[in-house]
């Protein structure tokens, strides 16, 4: 039997709430969820794919999709 602990940060954005679950078991990090606030539509669903993209590069020997992401930005906008 595997056992897994898991954790939420909220991280805060201009557009809503984040939330992000880890879990783990002694190897590291196992799987990702990505919940954006109380929305749901287009936005929550690009967030599920995401999610689902980090939880397989974590879980295969092949990083380099993870490592391509890592540095991606939204540019800041002047109306918010």
């Amino acid at each position: 039997m595997k056992t897994f602990k898991s954790y939420t940060i909220r991280l805060e954005t201009v557009f809503s709430n984040i939330y992000i679950t880890e879990a783990t078991d002694i190897n590291g990090i196992k799987l990702v969820k990505l919940n954006l606030g109380k929305s749901g539509g287009c936005v929550s669903a690009h967030l599920s794919v995401l999610a689902e993209l980090i939880t397989s590069s974590l879980n295969t020997e092949n990083k380099q999709l993870l490592m391509n992401c890592v540095g991606i930005k939204c540019p800041s906008m002047p109306c918010c």
